[in-house]
């Protein structure tokens, strides 16, 4: 089961991001750590393994939610 993040309003964005880098240090630091300790939060349910150009990334699963407008280059020109 994936978990899918939900960012309403404003400050969606900010918040979001700060969220985002905080559960890949998170996801960083477990990984390190080495499999000995179970993590509090499954990464592989928060965010989406993609391979592009032969190379694996990861990203989060989620949506922003904000005015008509307001996300500028995020949203495509029609």
């Amino acid at each position: 089961m994936e978990v899918i993040t939900l960012q309403f309003g404003h400050f969606a964005n900010h918040v979001g991001a700060h969220y985002w880098n905080l559960q890949d240090e998170a996801a960083a630091q477990e990984e390190s750590a080495g499999d000995d300790e179970e993590g509090l939060i499954d990464h592989t349910r928060l965010f989406h393994a993609a391979e592009s150009h032969g190379q694996l990334s990861w990203r989060p699963r989620a949506m922003v939610v904000d005015r008509a407008g307001a996300l500028g280059a995020v949203v495509p020109a029609k």
